[in-house]
């Protein structure tokens, strides 16, 4: 019998679609060159103007552009509309949030914006780092719930964990 086409034995519990992915992502981003960058998107609805690797990175402190030419590690977070609902006024992010880490996270961040998990873009380095913290946050709090994968981010964002 040919083992290469047997599944491979996951001894966790099964994860919805929306959080298991990020372990393809992790896999993926690995077989890129380490000057890639690397652009994880929900296709359905998503429209580009332009091209989105064009842009260059700005510090979120300075909002000078930065210009390191060495193999960069920086990842792009995408905020959602902050005036339209924010982490504790939208019932699914502060589920998620509450779900996965508990009250005493979710009043941490409840006035923050939401931001978003299915737009992430950043070089092949930090994308290999965001999806292994990502794949650690679902193995660690064990949160099922289609969409937990957005809680997971907005609580790395936030409070970088």
């Amino acid at each position: 019998e040919d083992d290469s086409l047997s599944p491979a034995q996951d001894p966790r519990d099964a994860r919805p679609v929306a959080t298991a992915r990020y372990e393809l992502y992790w896999i993926w981003s690995r077989k890129y060159d380490s000057s890639s960058k690397i652009l994880i998107i929900d296709f359905r609805d998503t429209y580009f103007q332009t091209n989105p690797f064009s842009f260059a990175a700005s510090s979120p402190q300075t909002g000078d552009l930065i210009t390191n030419t060495h193999h960069e590690c920086y990842l792009d977070l995408f905020e959602e509309n902050f005036d339209a609902i924010n982490i504790g006024k939208s019932s699914y992010n502060s589920n998620w949030i509450k779900s996965a880490y508990g009250n005493d996270a979710l009043k941490t961040v409840a006035a923050k914006p939401v931001i978003c998990s299915g737009s992430t873009m950043g070089t092949q380095h930090a994308i290999e780092k965001y999806t292994i913290a990502m794949v650690a946050q679902s193995d660690e709090r064990k949160c099922k719930s289609v969409g937990c994968d957005q809680g997971f981010h907005n609580y790395l964002y936030y409070l970088g964990n």
